[in-house]
């Protein structure tokens, strides 16, 4: 039993953790010869719970890959349960129960919600002597699974009591494959008259080209997360201090 256990430790240290080394009923003869038994463990069925059809399938591109891999390794099931909560709105569980009818495998139960719609809206007296210093900021989200899976935002600030900032964005980000690809467009609508020492300055054009990016999320683990190769151009300089994520006064809807 002791080298059994040996040999589940090694399987288990390398990441496989469901395979295990068993020891089955045996006589030991004069040779003095036993048997251990290697069940080099997998996945046998995935089903997901929570969400609708579309959902459903969705998350099931993802998941589709652990029973695929035998026998099955911690980082592939690290890897695709991450994806899938990457999924905007989305947030899944996994459980992992033993097969009822195919030996040395496991059923994964991924209990899963997901929002349809989330958004906030805020105040914030941060802003600085050339863009408020109160600012109002609100955003909209819908998730949905258009040409796949994605979400639409609608994100806005402006000043409170002056005209010094008024800025709209609105994105879209969609997931087009199951291996973590993330592919998202912008279009911002900037006008602002600075003030404080800036004031009568000549202000930045107020219209902003459209911001495009994509990326492909590999490794993707707890304790390692690569950058993506390509990343969507940064937010305009001039609008820096003004998108700063920070409330005073806040109230969520």
């Amino acid at each position: 039993y002791a080298l059994a256990n040996r040999v589940t430790a090694t399987y288990r240290n390398a990441g496989y953790v469901l395979s295990q080394a068993l020891v089955p009923a045996q006589e030991i003869g004069e040779d003095r010869i036993a048997t251990i038994r290697v069940v080099e463990g997998f996945i046998s069925n995935v089903t997901v719970e929570g969400v609708d059809e579309p959902t459903k399938a969705m998350m099931r591109r993802y998941l589709d890959h652990i029973p695929a891999e035998k026998p099955l390794t911690a980082a592939s099931l690290e890897r695709y349960m991450l994806l899938v909560n990457d999924l905007t709105g989305g947030v899944g569980r996994a459980v992992l129960s033993p097969s009822p009818d195919v030996e040395g495998a496991a059923e994964l139960r991924v209990v899963t919600t997901r929002d349809t719609f989330n958004g906030y809206i805020g105040a914030t007296n941060r802003g600085s002597e050339f863009q408020g210093p109160w600012q109002t900021v609100a955003q909209l989200e819908t998730n949905d699974t258009i040409l796949g899976y994605g979400d639409l935002r609608l994100f806005g600030v402006s000043t409170v009591t002056n005209d010094e900032l008024h800025h709209v964005t609105i994105a879209r980000n969609q997931f087009p494959s199951s291996n973590g690809t993330l592919a998202s467009i912008s279009l911002s609508h900037t006008e602002t008259t600075p003030g404080g020492v800036l004031a009568g300055l000549p202000s930045p054009p107020p219209s902003l080209p459209p911001r495009r990016g994509a990326s492909c999320v590999h490794p993707r683990a707890r304790l390692l997360h690569l950058p993506p190769p390509v990343r969507p151009p940064q937010r305009p300089a001039h609008l820096h201090n003004a998108l700063l994520p920070t409330a005073v006064h806040s109230t969520t809807t």
